[in-house]
């Protein structure tokens, strides 16, 4: 599964920095997929432009998918924490 998440990132255009994050975030949240990995670039990047661009950390981040009737498609919330411990936590609801 490593292998098809690690394709899955690439093919999605994410960067070569990036790819072991991202292939972490879809396996936590049972989703390899490229909207999932291109959720993860878009909100790394959104991140980025927020902080300083000379620190670079691990981000812990908390994953909500909202299915309703009325939607199209999914409603997803990701949001990328810097947590203040050495270790990143990942929760999906």
């Amino acid at each position: 599964m490593n292998l098809h998440a690690k394709n899955v990132a690439v093919q999605s255009g994410i960067p070569n920095d990036l790819i072991n994050q991202t292939v972490f975030f879809m396996k936590t949240r049972n989703k390899i997929n490229t909207r999932t990995a291109q959720l993860y670039l878009k909100s790394h990047q959104h991140f980025v432009k927020t902080e300083s661009k000379s620190s670079k950390k691990d981000l812990s981040s908390f994953y909500v998918e909202i299915f309703e009737d009325f939607l199209p498609e999914p409603l997803v919330l990701t949001i990328l924490m810097d947590a203040p411990t050495p270790q990143t936590f990942h929760l999906s609801i």
